[in-house]
């Protein structure tokens, strides 16, 4: 091979790996340090939400963001401690852990749910002028 095209081929596998290395972008759980009233303006001037899911645990306001809204953190100053690196694959594994349970429970609800339904329709149809409370029919023909 000439060395010019030796040379390419590196450039071009260097230049491919160093991009290859993408830093982590899953979302995550992070905890702001005792934030100040001037840090949770500038969140909401930034347009990070957190009056949904946001939360304060030990005097912390713990949120889920996306690799996005860490950026603008970031670029505002604001320190935090990352809780959870990854929420997709916490989320995954805790579905796999908590679903047989939720589905258990979901079918023994359903059971008792069937002991307790009532037989009476009179309890259904309430003032109900089509209801007969009556043994006889109703001669529907006339």
């Amino acid at each position: 091979m000439k060395k010019t095209t030796l040379t390419g081929i590196i450039m071009l596998l260097i230049m491919q790996l160093s991009f290859s290395q993408v830093l982590n972008k899953s979302p995550k759980r992070i905890s702001i340090i005792s934030p100040s009233q001037i840090d949770l303006s500038e969140i909401k001037k930034s347009g990070i939400d957190f009056t949904c899911g946001g939360k304060y645990v030990n005097n912390n306001l713990e949120l889920e963001l996306t690799f996005p809204e860490i950026q603008i953190l970031k670029k505002l100053n604001i320190n935090f401690n990352v809780i959870i690196d990854d929420l997709e694959t916490y989320y995954k594994e805790r579905n796999k852990r908590e679903l047989p349970k939720a589905k258990s429970e979901l079918n023994r609800l359903k059971s008792l749910s069937q002991f307790q339904k009532t037989l009476s329709v009179k309890d259904v149809f309430v003032n109900n002028p089509a209801q007969i409370d009556e043994c006889d029919e109703l001669d529907w023909a006339n």
